[in-house]
């Protein structure tokens, strides 16, 4: 493959035509002698309020909003109520959990499936599909083909509805949980979980989406204690604002903690450019991204709007950055933390976008809603002053006028809020909750890996013609065959077919990323005949050939 960085003069000229830049302000918040900030306090107050059913939280990136799911495992609440936290991310989970684990100490927390569980201590259940693989792996006596039962043995087994007890889940699974329409034992682990307090951290990423409202009312409806929604950036659906009004809510938002330069500073000033072009476009996002590489401070990251483009953009820079260490943070690949040095380029996705603390000094970014955007910014200038650079097709300089300096507050609200889309359904950016989803094992073959993806792959790659449309009807030794003839390796076989049975893939595809994405794939499903229909330009069609378990 030819090296971009051999086009004359690129690294010199590539930043010349963007904006000058903007420097946009610190923020500070206000704490009481014992660190706990006023936000931070009334949350816990509410949460002890046995009248009050749904709690909101808004407040800036970095202020602390994490701080009070610490303090609730801390506190005697959790000995008579099972807590559960979602995540919108496998990364955002895991970081979460490690951050948790770290503050209480590892010797005073039991970590399903990793570790035993601890009588009397602070039991954890990690519910993710990578914690159930390794379960089922190192498991004795689980049959692929027993789903059902293998859901109840691992909630029950290990006594997580017990005193001190939390799962760590996503929104995904709280779904599939109250639709009783995957998982057999559905019912009893509902009852398990009555009265118990969840919270949706950064719940911003799928509240516009038509299924979040329907697990909001579904888990109410099923008498739980609390429903915490927590976010920087809370955008709220028509519907669910429509639920607020039907339950005892309280919002409680950030004005009051807002410090002056003799309180805590918790965001730092950054050194803000912005680049408007077409982002999709790999070779030029490419183009943009080499010269920036090795003009930013470093540690540097680079967060796309895709994990598929992003693989490319990673083959690219690979091929031409020499001397930079590259970590990737994905939800298709996390590389260990400790991996990022002073010279390193982390290259992440919407993995990264909300709630993870790294010691970024400059970030480049692309974002289409705004709340993306403010996620993403909110990245960098944690401890130190930073440097952004922001990839849009959005051009800020009606949103700029001739101002350079901004308050933070006002250039999130002013510029990135009004200049950029609000979160919607129809266009596809990158991972989200969609409560009823179709997962597919699809073949990139320009990079010669394999990911798993819901129906919306459909609108980011052009799909072959030769796919597997009857896996759902295949027996175990037919999978394997149709795995080896999209190249599926021998040592990876079992593992693929580990995560099939736990959540079942609806076909095998092939194909390459799309210079363009499209619009939301519509999707017909008839669960009587278990056949599903996806519509783009073209008709695809799968064949399930058998319902349950």
């Amino acid at each position: 493959m030819r090296c971009i960085c051999g086009f004359v003069g690129i690294l010199k000229t590539a930043t010349q035509h963007m904006p000058p830049k903007l420097t946009i302000g610190p923020r500070y918040v206000k704490q009481d002698k014992d660190g706990l900030r006023l936000f931070q306090k009334k949350t816990l107050e509410v949460i002890n309020n046995s009248e009050v059913k749904i709690i909101l939280v808004e407040a800036p990136v970095g202020s602390g909003k994490s701080y009070i799911i610490s303090k609730l495992l801390e506190s005697e609440i959790l000995k008579r109520k099972p807590l559960v936290l979602t995540y919108p991310t496998k990364i955002l989970m895991e970081s979460q959990v490690a951050a948790i684990v770290k503050g209480i100490g590892a010797k005073n927390v039991g970590l399903w499936p990793y570790t035993a569980f601890l009588p009397n201590k602070l039991n954890i259940f990690l519910y993710s599909t990578d914690s159930l693989c390794y379960a089922v792996k190192n498991m004795k006596n689980v049959k692929l083909d027993d789903r059902g039962y293998l859901l109840k043995k691992l909630f029950f087994d290990i006594q997580w509805h017990s005193k001190n007890s939390a799962v760590v889940t996503s929104p995904d699974v709280l779904f599939l949980l109250y639709s009783r329409e995957v998982y057999g034992g559905s019912k009893e682990i509902q009852n398990a979980l009555s009265n118990a307090i969840i919270f949706f951290d950064e719940f911003h990423v799928y509240s516009e989406l038509s299924n979040f409202p329907l697990l909001i009312r579904d888990l109410l409806s099923k008498n739980v204690s609390k429903i915490i929604l927590l976010s920087a950036t809370p955008f709220e659906s028509a519907e669910l604002k429509r639920i607020e009004k039907e339950y005892p809510t309280v919002k409680i938002t950030f004005e009051s903690s807002i410090g002056t330069e003799h309180d805590f500073i918790f965001n730092y000033p950054i050194d803000f450019m912005y680049d408007t072009f077409k982002v999709t476009d790999i070779r030029e996002t490419s183009e943009k991204i080499i010269p920036l590489i090795y003009d930013l401070p470093k540690p540097l990251a680079f967060i796309s709007d895709s994990v598929f483009r992003l693989q490319h953009i990673k083959r690219m820079i690979q091929s031409c950055v020499k001397f930079f260490d590259i970590v990737e943070w994905t939800g298709l690949e996390k590389q260990r933390e400790s991996a990022i040095t002073a010279n390193s380029l982390i290259l992440g996705t919407s993995a990264i976008e909300v709630g993870i603390d790294m010691p970024f000094r400059s970030l480049i970014f692309e974002a289409y809603y705004w709340t993306s955007a403010v996620q993403r910014l909110g990245r960098v200038g944690r401890k130190q002053p930073a440097k952004a650079v922001f990839f849009t097709r959005k051009d800020l300089a009606p949103f700029l006028g001739n101002t350079k300096n901004w308050e933070r507050t006002n250039f999130e609200n002013e510029v990135l809020k009004n200049a950029l889309a609000d979160p919607r359904e129809d266009l596809i950016t990158g991972d989200c909750f969609r409560g009823r989803s179709f997962n597919f094992l699809l073949y990139d073959y320009e990079l010669g890996r394999h990911f798993v993806y819901n129906e919306n792959i459909f609108a980011m790659y052009d799909i072959d013609n030769d796919y597997c449309y009857d896996w759902r009807s295949l027996d175990l030794d037919e999978k394997r065959k149709i795995l080896k003839e999209f190249a599926v390796p021998d040592s990876t076989t079992d593992d693929w077919l580990i995560r099939d049975q736990i959540l079942p893939f609806w076909g095998v595809l092939k194909g390459k990323l799309a210079n363009e994405y499209g619009l939301r794939p519509q999707v017909s499903f008839d669960p009587d005949r278990d056949e599903l229909r996806v519509f783009t330009d073209k008709h695809y069609y799968f064949y399930g050939g058998r319902n349950g378990d």
